[in-house]
């Protein structure tokens, strides 16, 4: 472990000792734990002469002690066990699945061979003040400021890929979040990541307001050689949600990438069936128009941030969701790249075999141009996941 993970570890302890001596004489403390347990077969039949088989035992325990009615404190650990063909053929395996921007590395590679990569990661660890109207957290946690389902341009902290489906919690930041609410779902709130780079460093504010039955916000700041500034808004339009985010991104320090404008905007609508539909759409301004064969590549191992959400200027989303039985509900993602011959084909069925037990069956179909010039599947890949919550 290195030097400064002690360090931020023990900060964080000294600080949860304090407080733990001065705990409120009507409120009990009270420590909780939940997590999951999941077993998912990976069967990829991208390549034309073989099937790929890959193993993952993914599983997360979370901690949350509420010592008063002011303090609280959450631990949260990660640990992927991988067996089978991608650990094989795919080099460096171990440190793709371990990659993180966080400042501090918590995370570890207990096994890495030619059958195995063991790897686990502390998530979330922070600290949290709650009094009357403020807010207040120290540590690793997740700073989440989009509105949008499939793109977030106002995420600035903790970009995610909706193609990561098995990461539910989705990224985290060490940071600290200071929030001052000032009314009916309005409020103001600052947040600072810790980084030893101008290329890593976020410091940015929000503020929040709610009128006329619609959220707003503004956002602005400093975000990885960016000055960021953009807004959101959510809403109703007769009984379907309405939701629009954008976020225009000025090179600083030194940054050689161009002025980029991302906006994104949304409708879903639930009818008295409960068949539900999602349309998005997402606008790139730094984005490209013909990525040929390295559109998929970019896609699915491109570099992730607020800027970076799709390498394409156009993105077009359809989720369509449907409860065939009280236990089984399926649902279709279709993404196209306007301008691009690229398209992928996301189906799902979910099959509740318990009340703490699921299983899915999830496809990801890429299809785009090869390397000839030629449309056709590029990765074709099946997962199939066994998910028992705690």
């Amino acid at each position: 472990m290195s030097k400064s993970v002690k360090i931020f570890l023990l900060v964080l302890c000294v600080l949860l000792g304090s407080f733990l001596h001065a705990r409120s004489q009507d409120v009990e403390p009270k420590l909780l734990m939940s997590g999951y347990l999941k077993d998912m077969v990976i069967t990829d039949f991208s390549l034309s002469d073989s099937v790929l088989w890959t193993n993952l035992i993914h599983n997360r325990l979370n901690f949350k002690w509420y010592p008063n009615d002011k303090f609280s404190a959450f631990v949260e650990f990660r640990t992927q066990w991988y067996t089978g063909d991608y650990v094989k053929i795919i080099p460096g395996f171990e440190n793709q699945i371990g990659a993180a921007e966080d400042f501090f590395d918590l995370s570890w590679t207990v096994v890495s061979n030619e059958y195995n990569v063991l790897h686990a990661m502390v998530d979330r660890v922070y600290l949290e003040y709650q009094s009357n109207d403020w807010n207040a957290r120290l540590g690793r946690q997740r700073i989440n400021w989009g509105v949008s389902m499939i793109w977030n341009p106002n995420d600035l902290f903790n970009a995610y890929s909706y193609v990561d489906f098995d990461y539910e919690e989705r990224p985290g930041s060490d940071a600290l979040r200071i929030q001052k609410f000032t009314g009916f779902a309005s409020s103001v709130e600052v947040a600072a990541n810790l980084a030893d780079n101008l290329g890593s460093w976020v410091g940015a504010a929000k503020w929040a307001i709610n009128k006329g039955g619609y959220d707003f916000q503004v956002i602005g700041g400093f975000a990885k050689k960016d000055v960021a500034f953009g807004g959101a808004w959510a809403g109703n339009i007769k009984r379907g949600g309405l939701k629009g985010e954008f976020t225009y991104f000025i090179p600083v320090a030194g940054n050689t990438k161009n002025n980029a404008f991302l906006g994104t905007f949304s409708y879903d609508y639930s009818f008295k069936n409960n068949l539900y539909f999602n349309v998005s759409y997402l606008y790139n301004s730094d984005g490209a128009l013909d990525l040929g064969s390295g559109g998929f590549i970019d896609f699915y191992f491109g570099e992730l941030t607020a800027r970076d959400l799709s390498p394409y200027m156009h993105s077009a989303f359809l989720l369509s969701t449907y409860p065939f039985h009280p236990l089984i509900t399926g649902a279709l993602a279709i993404m196209s790249f306007p301008g691009n011959k690229s398209l992928f084909i996301n189906p799902t069925v979910t099959i509740s075999l318990l009340s703490n037990l699921d299983l899915s069956i999830t496809g990801q179909i890429f299809y785009g141009e090869n390397m000839a010039g030629d449309f056709k599947s590029l990765s074709r890949v099946l997962y199939t996941r066994l998910k028992w919550s705690f």
